[in-house]
């Protein structure tokens, strides 16, 4: 994955600069659309006067292009764990419906754990999501590059997994309504951790991933 949080030094104050002014706005972007969203408050967020925000991009929808390119280039990282093995199995003669539930929730999962371990994932998928309910002129390339691929593998594996097939526009809500679970899940298990600190929550064994693998377990055999 994409992470605008390097452990490492990055050289260059320039660079420094305008990666301060990425990680502001992914913040930003993630909380509000693109219209909602301030560049003068990413320049307060970034430590930078506005000046100098404009001066390294231009402006917020410059800003709002770089972080659609960084969202894309690190759920295309994410596809290529999975999508050979998908395309094999779609492919053989006799597609297990089972094998095609367990590809389904590792696919999920595999997105879900990344959004657990690294701090952009989880508001790059916000973001995507957004951009799914109120396209702007980013959904495009977002749709060609990450949606469409993902979509295919996920209508096929529906249609396999399902008794009764499925129709195009069925598959596509579906899948849609599975992939937003996973910022939904990891807001929601923000607020229960506030609640409930994580030392009680391992005493009893509940990891997020745990409870989100067990809670698919549950929606996929409806």
């Amino acid at each position: 994955m994409v992470n605008l949080y390097p452990e490492q030094n990055i050289g260059g104050t320039a660079l420094e600069t305008k990666m301060r002014i990425l990680r502001a706005a992914l913040d930003e972007f993630a909380m509000h659309s693109i219209s909602g969203a301030r560049s003068r408050t990413i320049a307060k967020n970034a430590k930078v006067n506005h000046a100098s925000l404009c001066y390294h991009f231009g402006g917020k929808e410059a800003i709002y292009s770089e972080i659609i390119n960084l969202t894309i280039e690190s759920f295309k990282k994410t596809q290529e764990i999975y999508m050979s093995r998908a395309e094999t199995f779609l492919k053989s003669k006799s597609p297990l419906p089972s094998k095609a539930v367990e590809l389904i929730k590792e696919i999920l999962l595999l997105h879900f754990e990344k959004a657990m371990d690294n701090p952009d994932s989880a508001k790059m998928m916000l973001i995507l999501r957004r951009e799914e309910m109120y396209p702007t002129s980013a959904y495009i390339l977002i749709k060609k590059e990450v949606l469409l691929p993902t979509q295919k593998i996920f209508v096929n594996l529906l249609n396999i997994s399902n008794k009764t097939e499925l129709s195009q526009q069925e598959c596509e809500i579906k899948a849609s309504m599975l992939f937003s679970l996973i910022p939904l899940f990891l807001v929601s298990f923000e607020r229960i951790e506030k609640k409930a600190p994580s030392k009680h929550l391992k005493k009893y064994n509940l990891s997020p991933k745990k409870i989100f693998s067990e809670f698919l377990d549950k929606i996929l055999t409806i």
